[in-house]
């Protein structure tokens, strides 16, 4: 079976037996990112590589912004409870679903 089948199949399994299917479809939103080309910088601040204060999400730069980068005009500040989320939505595949639920 090919690879993108077993995962489809996979995410409507998971999505029969989830308890929140926000958080699976978040995972895959994050997977078709990925797959397209397109992964989001969420270890570090996408404008400055900062690795500490940690407090937004830009975007137009892809990815998270620190405190010190941050411009309420182009990013959106988000809690670190909604960026620890994103980040491990990012870093995550279908198997490990069940974790992130």
């Amino acid at each position: 079976m090919d690879y993108e089948l077993e995962e489809a199949l996979a995410y409507i399994y998971q999505l029969n037996e989830c308890i929140n299917p926000f958080c699976l479809y978040a995972c895959f939103i994050c997977d078709v990112l990925k797959r397209s080309g397109i992964e989001l910088v969420v270890d570090e601040c996408v404008c400055c590589s900062d690795l500490q204060k940690i407090y937004g999400f830009s975007v137009i730069d892809g990815g998270f912004v620190c405190v010190n980068c941050f411009d309420s005009v182009r990013h959106v500040h988000l809690s670190k409870e909604e960026l620890k989320n994103i980040r491990y939505c990012m870093h995550a595949t279908i198997d490990q679903y069940l974790i992130l639920e």
